[in-house]
């Protein structure tokens, strides 16, 4: 099988073509702005890897399947703070929990007027414990619980405490819940 690179520079109106013999076809697309409907990849299992941000203005966005990379973070409450590197990931998976503990949510970069959900997966111990605090860049954030009840984690369980946070105008609003499996 021939492998055909194929690269599109819009800023210089370049398209340029390399074949081999390795696999199947590859396209590399640097600074472009395409319209109308635009497809990658096809019906079968081809991977599409987008290294920075895609945005879609007034248009959908259709996925078939989204896999997210979890973090694993241990023992927490040990220190009272946890950072949470949202540049590494957006769900983290806490075990060993000693305390309850503030969360802290580094490189969130939340544009103003767009939301974003985090998850911290509470693997409980023999006695439960919860972020009590959110910070967001070391600045703590009200956490509006759901039924505006202070969450009770269950021992011996599995907690999700899911975010969901809003970038109104420069002002986060957070929103959270805690369910218990």
């Amino acid at each position: 099988m021939t492998k055909v690179s194929t690269t599109i520079d819009s800023a210089l109106g370049v398209v340029s073509r390399l074949d081999s013999t390795d696999s199947l076809p590859a396209l590399s697309v640097s600074d472009a702005t395409f319209s109308g409907n635009v497809a990658l990849g096809s019906d079968s299992l081809d991977t599409v890897t987008i290294n920075g941000v895609m945005s879609s203005v007034a248009a959908a966005v259709k996925l078939r399947d989204i896999q997210e990379l979890t973090t694993p973070l241990t023992g927490a409450g040990t220190t009272p703070v946890v950072v949470h590197d949202t540049s590494l990931a957006h769900i983290f998976v806490h075990s060993s929990i000693a305390a309850n503990f503030t969360a802290n949510l580094t490189n969130l970069n939340l544009t103003p007027g767009y939301a974003t959900t985090l998850i911290l997966v509470l693997v409980q111990g023999g006695t439960a414990y919860y972020p009590n605090v959110l910070q967001i860049e070391g600045v703590v954030k009200v956490i509006n619980w759901q039924g505006n009840l202070t969450p009770v984690p269950t021992a011996g369980r599995t907690d999700i405490v899911t975010f969901s946070i809003i970038n109104s105008g420069g002002t986060y609003l957070v929103y959270g819940q805690l369910t218990s499996f």
